[in-house]
């Protein structure tokens, strides 16, 4: 993962034409993606694939309604938004701020920064 992030970076840095022309291929590991988690699914459904999980797992209704728990080892309680924040930044993805580009002033400089921000932070 960080041999994929150094080369995201390093597209980003190259410049917003090159993130626009590399956005097809962006978009094909998105629907790759994608495929590998249905294919997987109807693996487990169909019992070629057991995945690690136990009969009792695969109940349909133990997981409907949120059940936080405290963290064991700092005691704090996680709510929804808390996990929005920390699940939203992991799927906006690089395109997110090459089609906002429109408005920066210099997007060649901004844009490379911010990913790189948005990474370490």
């Amino acid at each position: 993962s960080l041999s994929l992030i150094f080369i995201l970076a390093c597209v980003v840095s190259v410049g917003v034409k090159y993130v626009n022309m590399a956005s097809n291929l962006f978009l094909g590991m998105v629907f790759l993606s994608i495929f590998c988690m249905c294919l997987g699914c109807i693996m487990f459904s169909q019992g070629e694939f057991m995945g690690g999980l136990n009969p009792w797992d695969r109940l349909a209704f133990d997981n409907i309604w949120p059940h936080y728990e405290p963290d064991p080892v700092t005691g704090i309680t996680p709510t929804f938004f808390s996990l929005v924040a920390l699940f939203y930044p992991s799927v906006t993805g690089i395109l997110a701020g090459s089609n906002r580009s429109a408005v920066l002033a210099n997007p060649g400089r901004s844009i490379p920064r911010g990913t790189i921000g948005a990474i370490l932070c």
